[in-house]
């Protein structure tokens, strides 16, 4: 168990391993530990981000955004290793440019998503629903 763990009364430590976090008897994958801090950072930022804009575009109605942000929150996990192959049944440098790769992607759509937003005359337009390069239509399990 980790410090930030220690006060989380909601963290069951019974089967807590280096791959693996218990949060009220769910088991989560870890971030790969192997990745370097600044790029565990940003995926965690637009992780964090992707994970607003779900709940602001659900809020409204936009099913179009949501799968959107989904698709950006697949990216930032597969990136960070929480999702996909097991980090820790692959060599480290393939993990590491995958985590580089997602991370890449997120950044281009967020400046393909800036340049959406504002046209030439400085008017607004959305193209929050577009999905990302590279994303399956369907994953199981969501």
């Amino acid at each position: 168990m980790n410090r930030s763990d220690e006060a989380r009364p909601d963290v069951d430590d019974t089967e807590d391993d280096d791959r693996y976090l218990v949060i009220r008897g769910r088991r989560w994958r870890r971030t790969d530990p192997a990745l370097d801090a600044d790029v565990v950072r940003a995926l965690k930022s637009h992780l964090g981000r992707a994970r607003s804009q779900i709940g602001r575009a659900g809020h409204d109605d936009d099913p179009a955004s949501v799968r959107s942000a989904r698709d950006r929150v697949q990216l930032a996990k597969e990136g960070l290793g929480e999702r996909g192959p097991a980090w820790w049944e692959r060599p480290e440098d393939e993990r590491r440019r995958q985590a580089a790769d997602r991370l890449a992607r997120l950044e281009r759509l967020d400046a393909s998503a800036r340049d959406a937003d504002t046209d030439d005359d400085g008017g607004e337009q959305s193209h929050h629903g577009e999905r990302p390069e590279g994303v399956d239509e369907e994953r199981p399990g969501e």
